[in-house]
């Protein structure tokens, strides 16, 4: 299933335990190549984490479907119905050179607490400007 890209953050209630952040360390881990489109999943979960739409929108997404400029409003319904987020990126596809999709493993967390794994997440990514950014779908 091709993710939404939505974003999630992490503050969780008292009953719920944090997840922790994984995108980083399975960067790391894949083949030199891919490691550059990944690290866009990185932004995406540590500024999800920090709850900064701004930075979501500036630096993270990609819209498609439609213009950024309604990026901000659609962060500010979305971080209210969300917990938490975690990304561990298996590998990454590359269809061009300023396209790729990365397949990997994703956990949420709702604010009452429950959890889902999404074991097979796929993230389209594009490259603009020199730097890659995940498309979210409109």
């Amino acid at each position: 299933a091709l993710a939404a890209a939505l974003p999630l953050g992490c503050d969780l209630g008292d009953d719920s335990e944090a997840i922790p952040a994984r995108a980083a360390d399975s960067v790391q881990a894949l083949p030199a190549g891919q490691r550059e489109a990944a690290e866009a999943l990185v932004r995406l979960e540590s500024t999800a984490r920090d709850r900064d739409g701004e930075a979501l929108c500036d630096r993270v997404y990609l819209f498609a479907g439609g213009p950024s400029e309604r990026c901000p409003s659609v962060m500010r319904k979305i971080f209210p119905t969300q917990g938490g987020y975690s990304v561990a990126v298996r590998s990454v596809r590359f269809e061009s050179s300023d396209h790729a999709f990365a397949d990997a493993l994703t956990v949420t967390v709702t604010p009452s607490g429950s959890r889902e794994r999404f074991p097979n997440t796929t993230f389209e990514l594009r490259r603009r400007s020199g730097a890659w950014r995940v498309v979210f779908q409109t």
